[in-house]
């Protein structure tokens, strides 16, 4: 089966349509563009996908750029990994057995979202060489640090609260005691919820490279028969498009990093965003686990929550926006 996907994006859909189950009143001024307006009593709201006047223009730019953002958290003390920044006009003269981080690292473009064009895991020169010049193919400016060995997290904050806290599962399947890991990948991507869209509510496991190379380095191939029921691992990234699952873990939550991740919109005056973090244990106070803060998105999409977590996210930006 195909999808076309259309111009007006599945987080402006279910904006409005929620909008419209609250009785306010929407009109959808440029559907390509995905703007619109809600109204409610005395107030009115344009919104561009779920853009809109909470967060402001500069500080939307700082989040954009992981390392404006690293500066600005690392200067209010808010742990973030141990990173360099390298531009392209730099590379010819730059000496990788200078750099004075620890393996493994991760190379990635400073100004991309969704993983595009990120290498982890990286563990010798050669990879280090070749996770830099694939990042320079996208962009100008990147950066190389340090990776955390961790559970990764997803923490949707609107107007100071947190909403939602996610942990994100990289994609994996668990062996049955009669198929290859090719087999069950083909298994799994019958799902009815995955599709090939990012738009879906969960993505289908591509066997790519990057998934070659994760069961490569872990002693894998694809037509490898496990020696016992567990799940594998298939990917080092757990984003929607490589095939993650995620769990809601908001109730799991140590209170003091609750409050640094506040704390991290706080600095960045963000009202919307998504924070991410790598940590071990949630249920530790942070002395007793390592963690950091990876990475802010700002006017986050809105479209798996519900199926996955049960969190009406929509709702709740719209309650917060209109004060009801």
């Amino acid at each position: 089966m195909w999808k076309m996907m259309d111009y007006f994006s599945i987080t402006s859909k279910i904006l409005v349509s929620e909008a419209k189950k609250l009785g306010f009143f929407v009109e959808i001024l440029n559907e390509k563009k995905n703007f619109f307006l809600i109204k409610w009593n005395w107030k009115e709201v344009y919104f561009k996908n779920n853009d809109f006047w909470w967060n402001s223009a500069l500080w939307y730019k700082i989040a954009d750029d992981k390392e404006l953002t690293n500066l600005i958290l690392d200067k209010n003390w808010v742990k973030v990994p141990k990173s360099i920044y390298l531009k392209k006009s730099e590379f010819d003269s730059f000496d990788v057995t200078s750099i004075n981080l620890s393996f493994p690292l991760v190379t990635k473009p400073v100004d991309e979202w969704h993983w595009n064009w990120v290498t982890v895991w990286i563990d010798s020169l050669d990879e280090l060489n070749y996770g830099i010049k694939e990042a320079f193919r996208f962009s100008d400016n990147i950066i190389i640090q340090e990776h955390i060995e961790w559970d990764e997290h997803r923490i949707l904050v609107i107007w100071d609260k947190i909403v939602l806290w996610i942990k994100r599962i990289p994609a994996f399947i668990i062996w049955d005691w009669i198929h290859n890991i090719k087999e069950l990948i083909e298994i799994e991507n019958k799902n009815p919820l995955r599709w090939i869209w990012y738009e879906s509510i969960l993505c289908i496991i591509k066997t790519d490279d990057r998934l070659m190379h994760y069961i490569w380095k872990n002693w894998y191939n694809l037509y490898s028969v496990p020696k016992k029921r567990e799940n594998i691992q298939l990917v080092w990234i757990s984003n929607l498009w490589a095939g993650w699952v995620l769990k809601n873990v908001t109730n799991d939550l140590w209170e003091e990093l609750k409050q640094e991740c506040l704390k991290a919109a706080k600095i960045l005056w963000l009202k919307v965003v998504w924070v991410d973090v790598v940590t071990k244990d949630l249920s530790k106070s942070l002395i007793e686990t390592n963690w950091a803060i990876i990475e802010v998105n700002t006017t986050p999409w809105f479209w798996w929550d519900f199926e996955l977590a049960w969190v009406n996210t929509w709702l709740e930006l719209l309650k917060h926006v209109f004060n009801i």
